[in-house]
């Protein structure tokens, strides 16, 4: 049926017809809303007293102040899963230690350091333009020397096989150091 026909029909109706029509339909809706209600609750209640299985806590005595025992058969497997992939340590070539190591006879100026979880150093040929290296880039204008490590103070190339210091200016090492001494304070 025309739902616009259907909507007039109600409109030239006389209150005393609206009425009973809904009191037809309304409390069979209410009814079935009710029967709804009742189910769900009555439900809910069955499964409340319908026993689930059995869970046991078992309490585990531990010394006092100590931390709580792992438990090891599910950590092993876990552990021996090597879920991030396994690390490789690189190795490096054999070379004389840093602590030793000379300073660099190359024509080279470092200005500045960058720290962090990937250390940079700030190397420029002297009166060249200034670049960024990571450890083990290859040196611009260097003889094919390399950033070999990167320290607070200076960094170290590895100029074939063999390590070399190129420290930061005196005056950068200073303010560097009075900076470390107010961010340890």
């Amino acid at each position: 049926m025309d739902v616009a026909k259907r909507l007039m029909d109600w409109t030239e109706q006389p209150p005393e017809q609206w009425l009973t029509s809904v009191n037809r339909y309304l409390p069979p809706a209410v009814t079935a809303v009710l029967v709804l209600g009742i189910a769900y609750q009555l439900a809910s209640i069955t499964w409340l007293l319908v026993p689930s299985a059995p869970q046991t806590i078992v309490p585990v005595a531990r010394p006092s102040g100590g931390p709580a025992p792992a438990a090891s058969s599910d950590l092993d497997g876990l552990k021996s899963s090597h879920l991030f992939g396994e690390a490789h340590e690189q190795q490096t070539p054999a070379i004389e230690t840093a602590v030793d190591a000379p300073e660099t006879t190359l024509s080279l100026a470092l200005t500045g350091i960058l720290a962090g979880d990937n250390p940079q150093a700030i190397i420029s040929p002297n009166r060249g333009p200034e670049k960024t290296y990571h450890v083990g880039d290859t040196i611009d204008n260097a003889d094919g020397a390399t950033l070999y490590s990167v320290e607070a103070d200076r960094v170290l190339l590895n100029r074939g096989g063999r390590l070399e210091t190129l420290r930061l200016p005196e005056q950068l090492s200073s303010a560097l150091a009075s900076i470390t001494k107010v961010v340890s304070a």
